[in-house]
């Protein structure tokens, strides 16, 4: 999982701006917040939307070069 957020907070490194927002059936402007984590499947209720085919790309390069040395 990654975290999205409001882009009104306070900017992290490598914060990704998540263009097209309303249409990934987001409620306000928000980030892709390279901050990553683990849970359960179970806990997971519902799809709220997905990112758009150019906010994926943008996600990608930014997650490259975050984890790049590793892969």
């Amino acid at each position: 999982m990654a975290m999205i957020t409001s882009a009104r907070n306070n900017p992290w490194p490598l914060d990704v701006p998540i263009k097209d927002w309303k249409k990934s059936g987001l409620p306000k402007a928000s980030v892709l917040r390279m901050k990553f984590f683990t849970i359960d499947h179970r806990l997971i209720l519902e799809k709220i939307g997905t990112v758009s085919s150019a906010d994926a790309i943008k996600m990608r390069k930014y997650f490259l070069k975050l984890f790049g040395d590793l892969l």
